[in-house]
């Protein structure tokens, strides 16, 4: 291999390195994301399942 084709491939290595870490940092917020999400559904879950066994929802309102 010469130096001018090691040169080439260590950029290319160095490209998708950089690449593989910004998509990482991405996907951990995206999970930190979905993660909010899900407590809040729980909480919002937690709640109607209480005005649930309460009585407090009546099927007929729209």
């Amino acid at each position: 291999m010469t130096k001018a084709e090691e040169k080439k491939l260590t950029m290319n290595l160095k490209q998708i390195s950089d690449s593989m870490k910004y998509r990482t940092i991405a996907l951990r917020a995206v999970l930190d994301d979905l993660e909010l999400l899900w407590k809040e559904l729980e909480e919002v879950a937690e709640k109607w399942n209480v005005m649930l066994k309460e009585g407090c929802y009546e099927k007929d309102k729209p």
